[in-house]
């Protein structure tokens, strides 16, 4: 993990970090029109839109266009309606409509993500992670958890993202929180990794803390070892 401070000034720190990528998405979408049959990747999703990435061809969208389809999230699934915002080569932003928002919070409520967590630092894929990356947990779109440990076995640091929300911890620095502003793919010759952009809060904020923390608190002990969890619980409490 890198990091880049890029620009900061009394109210505001904008961030860049380098955080590993899971080359697989499992979060879909699939477009209504039975003559494109598009299957996207969704690679960001909120309670009101989502980033799609076609990587098979070309959208046949532009913006303002209403887009109708279904996402699929692992045995989950949500016939959704919306407009085009943006297009950008194969990617689309789109706006939920607004009646769809009971169903967007029950689609991506805390039970659902928790179904979809994959603890990336058991997996057999034969993804190359990083040396002192010791524990990362995955959801497709909402959540990435990664905690990274010094040589002597103590913690360093852990980045949480939930949606659009950050919270970090530093050994010696203490607990931080901020937004993702923006994220893109990096390959490098040794593991995949994301490029984030943060815009960092000035004051904790305690919003993102509590909806950071009530996930780790519903974790088990299928994600993390026990004193790993309470650890974390202990940080976000500070």
């Amino acid at each position: 993990m890198t990091t880049l401070k890029i620009l900061k000034n009394d109210e505001f720190a904008f961030e860049r970090r380098k955080l590993p990528h899971f080359p697989f998405c499992f979060l879909t979408f699939k477009d209504m029109d039975e003559a494109l049959k598009m299957a996207y990747e969704v690679k960001d999703i909120s309670h009101s839109g989502m980033q799609l990435l076609l990587k098979d061809g070309v959208p046949n969208f532009s913006t303002g266009d209403n887009i109708e389809g279904h996402i699929h999230w692992k045995g989950s699934d949500l016939k959704i309606t919306g407009e085009v915002q943006w297009v950008n080569k194969a990617r689309l932003g789109i706006k939920f409509d607004e009646k769809l928002k009971a169903d967007i919070l029950e689609f991506l409520s805390e039970e659902n993500i928790l179904k979809s967590i994959h603890p990336m630092h058991d997996d057999h894929l034969g993804i190359e992670l990083p040396g002192n990356l010791k524990y990362w947990l995955h959801a497709d779109g909402p959540v990435d958890l990664f905690m990274w440990g010094h040589l002597d076995g103590e913690w360093e640091e852990f980045q949480i993202i939930l949606f659009k929300s950050f919270v970090e911890w530093k050994d010696g620095e203490g607990v931080r929180t901020g937004v993702v502003l923006t994220k893109r793919n990096l390959e490098t010759p040794l593991f995949e990794q994301d490029e984030f952009v943060f815009q960092m809060d000035g004051e904790l904020n305690n919003n993102k803390l509590q909806a950071v923390r009530s996930l780790v608190e519903k974790l088990s002990d299928d994600f993390l070892p026990s004193h790993v969890i309470d650890f974390l619980k202990l940080k976000l409490g500070d």
